[in-house]
């Protein structure tokens, strides 16, 4: 059941990351506000939250397949 749970989680949190990334890039430049670094948005980040949403989506099947 927690197998379930948190693959769930990680298949929405790879969709989100790849298709809302505007929001998320949102919540980076209030993170390093708060931590008192500056923020630039680069084609370096774009792709490697595109790379980090589909590693979490194909981690999600996996785990579901393998259950």
């Amino acid at each position: 059941m927690l197998t379930y749970v948190f693959a769930t989680i990680l298949f929405f949190g790879g969709l989100i990351v790849i298709f809302a990334r505007e929001q998320v890039w949102k919540l980076t430049v209030l993170s390093n506000k708060m931590s008192g670094r500056a923020s630039e948005r680069t084609r370096i980040w774009d792709v490697s939250m595109v790379i980090v949403g589909t590693v979490s989506i194909a981690l999600a099947i996996v785990m579901i397949l393998l259950r």
